[in-house]
């Protein structure tokens, strides 16, 4: 009953006060009073105003997660699949992570999770994260996980002594075509990466001429200058507007694009 209170009061305040109106800006003023679940609407960046919209806009969403993490800390659409009911497939590949994951959203129908990771090609491969005695150190060790080793190097000033937290595990992966096919996905209207460094060349392997999703995000944060400005580059020649927040990319498909 209070879950869906809340969640009756959510999309009540999404559409009585959309981006860019006075009420918005009001709100978000006073945002730090609201629920935790509803705070995210309000964020003050361009990324979250999109996804305010975009949610906004929409009775129903289908998306595909890739680094899920457990649903938690730094998730942009977290608040939208649970107060909006968004379906869609949920992927993981850090078996602990992936437990907590289901059973933050256990109450949820209509997701499909995962647990594994998402690369150029199907087979295994080593998978980098931080031992558990890292939590001492840094609050979000464990949520630091990548294919590419040197991203998590590149957090000594935040882990001093980094390289000897480092744990290397192997891990199943998938291509997206074959996570597609065996979710017997057809359309999909937002797709979110956050693989810690890996975004870039995952994008560059999606199947654009099948799949044209309306909204992605992804973290640019660990992509160097050359490989973000490719990744932009290649969303505007599928037809997608971009704004930024510190450290991830929003995606739109520009109207009237194919």
């Amino acid at each position: 009953m209070l879950r869906s209170f809340i969640r009756y009061l959510g999309i009540v305040a999404k559409r009585l006060g959309p981006p860019g109106t006075a009420r918005y800006r009001a709100v978000q003023r006073l945002s730090w009073l609201l629920p935790r679940r509803l705070r995210g609407n309000y964020e003050a960046s361009p990324v979250a105003e999109c996804l305010h919209r975009f949610a906004l806009e929409r009775d129903a969403v289908f998306f595909v997660q890739v680094g899920a993490h457990e649903g938690r800390a730094g998730d942009p659409i977290a608040l939208y699949i649970k107060r909006d009911d968004w379906r869609g497939v949920l992927v993981e590949p850090v078996p602990s992570l992936y437990q907590r994951l289901r059973r933050h959203y256990r109450h949820v129908d209509g997701l499909a999770f995962e647990n594994v990771a998402i690369a150029e090609a199907d087979g295994r491969r080593p998978f980098f994260r931080l031992a558990a005695t890292a939590g001492e150190v840094y609050e979000l060790a464990d949520s630091l996980g990548s294919l590419d080793r040197d991203v998590l190097l590149s957090h000594e000033e935040q882990v001093p002594g980094i390289d000897d937290y480092i744990e290397e595990i192997e891990i199943p992966c998938w291509s997206f075509e074959t996570l597609l096919r065996r979710h017997e996905v057809e359309t999909i209207d937002l797709l979110h990466l956050d693989t810690e460094g890996y975004d870039g060349r995952l994008l560059s392997t999606f199947p654009w001429e099948r799949f044209r999703p309306q909204v992605v995000v992804y973290e640019h944060d660990h992509l160097d200058d050359d490989e973000r400005r490719a990744t932009e580059r290649m969303l505007r020649r599928h037809g997608y507007e971009l704004c930024s927040s510190r450290t991830n990319t929003l995606a739109q498909r520009a109207a009237g694009s194919a």
